[in-house]
């Protein structure tokens, strides 16, 4: 507390009549009472001061404020020491040598990046896989004829139905459980393409087939020499491989043991199929935080949030500092604003002030009710905040403009469908019976329904050729942070094996090139970019098509059978097939086990296949749900993620 002192008071001459004498005030008062507080408490029955004055005689400075001023002032700033010898600590205040101070920024709140399904469909999957914002769709099409020409995008058929790993995991083999992510059908032969989508975030995405980089064709063990991902938004969609500049070949399902997909093609092993998609976030903190220390001349040195303080010259040890960027705000002036840079207030007994009274109409030539008289108190604001204060500082914006024509989902219920598509061929030599029988041959040529061990897991062969840019990374380097960088798994699996985990028969095949172009649907024409486009991989390049690899091998493709989805149910493995009615009378059945009520049958019933949505059936294991999608994080000592503009450094 202290002694304030405010002389050359005037009284109000309309409450207390005619006073021209001018008169003190004593009042105790904290340190922090704000001026405005003054101005509105302490000069009842007084005419309202214009600015209340401090001659010093410590420094003979002058100082006044105003009931609307504002006075500058700095953020405390935060020491920080430099480290080698651990990782960056944001809570200690200790930063590496070799992080950035960006990176430091975001240690504040640098949680793991978590997974999610989107709100289920009425069969039990989703059409998204949602990473910290990132959301990713897997759509359906019609496969491109590979006769070498370049071929426009298609459109839709409809996103392909997710399924959690998580909540499968006792139906499936320990080493899909283990990896986690997502999973989904696919027929043979059959093509798709990826939807990317974040509104509020970037996301640099690495996709890799059966672990090999779709646009460098290195492996994920291997370090990449040029771009080896897109980055969203800016890349809204992905159709294939990339072969040459502006060309992919497109995404083709194709079994693991067969040599047609582009992992046997490229390791000379199919173990792993699907894809392996890896998320690295941008940097969420740009530009909110300085860092500076003080120079020899007493002057602040300032580094960019980019750098790291190897980059900077700083050694160990050195402490630096932290500041809010800007450094400096407005704030309402208090009382110990009126003390010196030299003064302290634990040794200042009082203080003594002096009212400015201004009569308004001689100086502004206001009449009452106008902003003059004795209500001149009222509080205004300081034009000098306004236009250069907190109200007008401009705030850093980040806009990110990209040009996305949609490709919707395609109905193709009036689309007519070919009785010669190919769903499997007797030939290859790794073959899934049609839907109607899903049962999976083993190793020793007997045939037994499918088991964990024997569910099959489909790869991404190369199909037809397709135009399509992938854009080069635009951003600086040091944008995207790597240490929140995570990798899920997206399991394919054929339709009998996905039936066999699900109970659900997966839709039909998709229509042919033909039927499409027939049917007068549309393909795509995307505005191309040659300057900002990334280079295809001859590695790629070499990789073998599906129809060449058929030509090789001596495939026939001709004669296959269409399945209905819409036919009633199937208990398997005798086949037999009944109305949803009688499906729910042997549900009903007393013990554990169910037979099929087909005359002579009675066969135990291993599943029942044509559900809407995954279901349980006696003694078989529970599938879970409302459980997050598992997410790998990248620290296995492989080759991590780099910036494309870094590796060119």
């Amino acid at each position: 507390m202290v002694l304030v002192e405010i002389s050359g008071l005037v009284r109000d001459e309309q409450d207390l009549g005619k006073d021209e004498g001018q008169h003190t005030i004593c009042i105790d008062l904290d340190w922090d009472t704000e001026i405005q507080h003054i101005f509105r408490s302490c000069f009842s029955g007084f005419i309202m001061p214009e600015e209340i004055i401090r001659l010093s005689s410590y420094d003979h400075s002058h100082r006044s404020f105003r009931s609307w001023s504002q006075v500058l002032d700095e953020y405390p700033a935060q020491k920080l020491r430099i480290v080698t010898n651990k990782p960056s600590d944001f809570v200690a205040g200790e930063i590496n040598m070799d992080d950035s101070f960006l990176h430091f920024i975001n240690l504040e709140h640098n949680e793991p990046m978590t997974a999610d399904l989107s709100v289920p469909t009425s069969g039990g999957g989703s059409e998204e896989l949602v990473i910290d914002g990132l959301r990713i769709k897997f759509h359906r099409t019609i496969r491109i004829p590979d006769d070498n020409r370049l071929h426009q995008l298609p459109k839709s058929l409809g996103a392909f139905s997710l399924y959690n790993v998580s909540a499968f995991s006792e139906r499936l083999p320990e080493h899909i459980s283990e990896t986690g992510g997502v999973f989904f059908p696919m027929w043979q032969r059959e093509a798709m393409w990826i939807q990317f989508k974040s509104l509020a975030k970037s996301f640099a995405v690495r996709v890799n087939v059966g672990k090999v980089n779709v646009i460098s064709g290195l492996t994920l063990d291997e370090k990449a020499v040029k771009q080896d991902y897109v980055v969203i938004p800016g890349q809204p969609w992905l159709d294939g491989i990339a072969i040459e500049p502006g060309v992919v070949r497109q995404f083709v399902a194709m079994p693991l043991g067969s040599g047609y997909t582009v992992e046997g093609q490229i390791t000379g092993d199919e173990k792993f199929g699907g894809f392996q998609i890896e998320v690295t976030p941008a940097y969420q903190k740009l530009g909110t935080k300085s860092f500076w220390c003080e120079g020899h001349d007493g002057n602040c040195i300032d580094f960019k949030e980019s750098d790291t303080p190897r980059d900077c010259g700083l050694e160990k040890g050195k402490t630096i500092f932290m500041s809010p960027n800007p450094r400096t705000f407005y704030r309402v002036p208090k009382l110990q604003d009126f003390l010196g840079p030299e003064e302290v207030p634990e040794d200042i007994g009082s203080l003594s002030l002096t009212a400015l009274i201004i009569p308004a109409p001689q100086v502004y030539g206001l009449g009452p009710g106008e902003g003059g008289g004795t209500n001149s108190g009222v509080r205004r604001k300081l034009p000098l905040v306004d236009e250069e204060g907190r109200i007008n500082r401009p705030h850093r914006v980040a806009s990110i403009h990209s040009t996305i024509i949609g490709r919707h989902k395609l109905s193709t219920s009036n689309l007519p469908m070919s009785s010669d598509r190919i769903r499997c061929f007797q030939s290859h030599p790794c073959n899934v019976d049609t839907i109607e029988n899903p049962q999976i041959k083993s190793t020793n040529g007997d045939t037994d329904t499918a088991t964990k061990s024997q569910l099959e897991v489909m790869g991404i062969a190369a199909g037809g050729k397709l135009i399509q840019d992938l854009v080069t990374d635009s951003k600086p380097r040091h944008v995207w942070n790597t240490s929140r960088t995570c990798l899920t798994n997206v399991h394919i699996f054929s339709p009998a094996s996905f039936e066999a985990v699900t109970h659900i028969v997966p839709y039909d095949v998709p229509i042919t090139a033909k039927d499409y172009a027939d049917a007068g649907l549309p393909f795509f024409v995307i505005e191309e970019d040659p300057d900002n486009r990334i280079d295809g991989s001859e590695t790629l390049d070499a990789v073998k098509s599906v129809s060449k690899m058929d030509e090789q091998i001596g495939v026939d493709t001709s004669g296959a059978s269409s399945t209905d989805t819409k036919a009633p149910k199937r208990v398997r493995p005798c086949n037999h097939q009944f109305c949803f009615s009688c499906v729910k009378q042997v549900e009903v059945q007393t013990g554990q086990k169910w037979r099929c009520p087909a005359a002579g049958c009675g066969a135990e019933i291993v599943r029942v296949a044509g559900f809407s949505a995954p279901m349980n059936l006696p003694g078989e294991e529970a599938f879970k749900v409302d459980v997050p999608v598992v997410l790998l994080k990248v620290e296995d000592g492989r080759t991590r993620f780099q910036s494309v503009s870094k590796m060119r450094i």
